[in-house]
């Protein structure tokens, strides 16, 4: 969204196998807002997201596709242009999907027994406020919007999970 501005464009996947060894869950984390579809759009959708999901869950059948859109408040899919139709919300969701199976079928599988959690509360950098291509001053948002937070995390085995209020940027 910001010219020039950071881009995360790795593809997380967690595949979560049952006794068979068959997948019952993937997990995905790929920063991009589901927005393709555009403001403009008041009809209940789940954009691209929806669509990566119902071809993986066609591939892994009986197991559940959960999207993340991890760190994107500054993030939007790049698109060729404002779509009037589904065409492209369909089209993105599909090569996401292949590349989400595609990754899948690649995991290695670990028996993992172990789950820890906990929580914190940390301090935030200077808020930095945008409304639109207007860049507010930073004692606006220092004034008005608290600088602490509670942050929530898990670990399962190797892989960390947090969990934030708000939207993150993919500079932080």
């Amino acid at each position: 969204m910001i010219e020039n501005g950071p881009v995360d464009s790795q593809l997380t996947v967690i595949r979560i196998d049952g006794p068979e060894d068959k997948p019952l869950a993937l997990l995905t984390n790929f920063s991009a807002h589901p927005t393709i579809l555009g403001s403009s759009n008041f009809k209940f959708s789940a954009d691209f997201p929806g669509y990566m999901a119902q071809i993986v869950e066609r591939q892994f059948s009986g197991a559940l596709c959960l999207f993340s859109n991890s760190a994107s408040a500054d993030i939007k899919p790049s698109t060729h242009e404002k779509p009037t139709d589904y065409e492209e919300s369909v089209e993105y969701g599909e090569r996401l999907g292949a590349e989400v199976i595609a990754t899948a079928q690649d995991i290695e599988a670990q028996d993992v027994h172990e789950l820890i959690s906990l929580g914190a509360t940390l301090k935030l950098p200077p808020v930095k406020l945008r409304w639109g291509w207007l860049s507010l001053p930073g004692w606006i948002g220092n004034r008005f919007l608290s600088r602490e937070t509670y942050i929530n995390g898990a670990r399962i085995g190797s892989v960390l999970f947090l969990s934030v209020p708000g939207e993150m940027s993919t500079a932080l």
